[in-house]
């Protein structure tokens, strides 16, 4: 009987400091990864500079990505739809990736890029006629109709 209370006690006093060295070190290894986490978020803080304004009007360069293709991005009150003319991308295929950028200020507002062109309310303004003259070229009728049918396909 004496055996199984030493034994019962041995027990005891082995799984107490098991659970102990366990709960040190989790709760010790929990604190620095805490403390690592908050220094790297005060560092990324640091480098920011939060007094730069920032409008929809401002060039967005992508360094992971190459954007490929003109696109159309048709805007309605808010709404928005995009799509690649092939007239003014004749090397795009529909098999390849897009390589298509569209961003979004925090007010909602598109933001342009040289390859992008903003059509509101489904009317070509001259100034869409223009744009789609430079980089059309010698194709601008061609561009313009399929644009033009695009856009009347959508309302």
């Amino acid at each position: 009987m004496k055996r199984k209370k030493i034994g019962l006690i041995i027990a005891v006093v082995g799984i107490l400091l098991i659970s102990t060295t366990i709960y040190y070190f989790w709760t010790h290894n929990y604190t620095t990864q805490n403390n690592n986490i908050q220094n790297s978020h005060d560092n990324n803080v640091n480098e920011l500079d939060l007094n730069t304004p920032f409008s929809s009007n401002d060039q967005i360069e992508d360094p992971i990505t190459e954007i490929k293709y003109y696109t159309v991005y048709i805007e309605e009150g808010g709404d928005g739809t995009s799509f690649i003319p092939e007239t003014l991308n004749p090397d795009f295929s529909k098999t390849d990736g897009f390589h298509v950028s569209l961003s979004f200020d925090d007010a909602g507002n598109i933001i342009t890029h040289d390859k992008l062109i903003v059509i509101e309310n489904y009317t070509l303004s001259e100034e869409n006629k223009k744009q789609i003259k430079e980089i059309a070229g010698n194709n601008y009728e061609e561009a313009i109709k399929e644009i033009e049918e695009h856009l009347h396909d959508n309302t």
